[in-house]
């Protein structure tokens, strides 16, 4: 994801890389700078660091994995308000609140109002957009999670003037050419692509990306990491228990391992605690 002239060509994704971050990492910010993922967004996602497997959640993902050498991530939702990401790297959670605290203030001082939240970004966006040394410009990477709170679907005549305002905002930042020639991403986080306006939705500016539910290896590697050998996996081998949990995300998957307890599970005891989490 990078559209400067000068600057150096973006490092190949490691092959451990799930497909639809692959997707969103090989769409250059000058043709599309805003995203919408949708789908499993609130599953883990398999991430591996010095030779190590740990699963974390999306936001962390894209903050320290898909643009974790980007310079500034910032994450907002209606609960939290907008805040600096950077995982567990104190030195890039450090350098970033240094850089936007000499624009818009120290994170603590932020509305967590959104529209006074999204004001914040606009001087960021300037900066940027007035920075005529390409080294001199920051990447910048925005995050919106539970976007359907934020931008919600529905009649826009019927909606609140300041919900359409916010709608008529993000159209502008996906459509405005002057943008798209710096590095800066937004990416929109839902469960259900229809409980976004479908305004966003459908302009030619906007990627939709679904996140899939997890494939048979990453259950494999997720049973192993959580449950290796010990008694929860009882009769079933790890492979067993991988195959037959298609259909769940991790995050179910986990709660399923958790309520065999000690028990020697089967097949027959597996797929009815499969079915009932399901139906639940």
């Amino acid at each position: 994801m990078t559209n400067d002239a000068a600057a150096k060509p973006a490092p190949a994704l490691p092959d451990w890389y799930p497909a639809w971050s692959k997707e969103l990492a090989d769409l250059p910010c000058s043709t599309i700078n805003t995203f919408v993922l949708h789908g499993n967004v609130h599953d883990l996602v398999r991430c591996r660091q010095g030779g190590v497997t740990t699963f974390v959640s999306l936001p962390d993902f894209l903050a320290t994995q898909v643009f974790g050498a980007w310079d500034v991530t910032l994450s907002y939702d209606l609960g939290r308000g907008l805040r600096p990401v950077a995982g567990d790297d104190g030195p890039r959670l450090q350098g970033m609140v240094q850089h936007l605290s000499g624009i818009i203030g120290v994170p603590n001082s932020w509305s967590r109002d959104p529209d006074k939240a999204l004001d914040l970004l606009e001087p960021l966006l300037q900066r940027n957009l007035l920075e005529e040394s390409v080294a001199n410009r920051k990447r910048m990477a925005l995050l919106f999670e539970h976007a359907q709170f934020l931008l919600p679907a529905g009649d826009l005549m019927a909606q609140a003037r300041s919900q359409a305002a916010r709608l008529v905002r993000f159209l502008d930042w996906a459509a405005n050419p002057y943008i798209k020639r710096i590095n800066m991403a937004f990416c929109l986080i839902t469960e259900k692509l229809s409980e976004i306006s479908e305004r966003l939705v459908n302009s030619p500016h906007v990627a939709n990306i679904e996140i899939p539910l997890p494939t048979a290896l990453e259950r494999r590697e997720f049973i192993a990491a959580t449950a290796g050998d010990n008694a929860k996996l009882g009769k079933m081998s790890v492979e067993g228990l991988a195959q037959n949990a298609a259909g769940l995300s991790l995050v179910n998957l986990n709660v399923l391992l958790s309520q065999g307890g000690s028990r020697s599970l089967d097949l027959a005891q597996f797929r009815k605690l499969k079915k009932g989490m399901i139906e639940r």
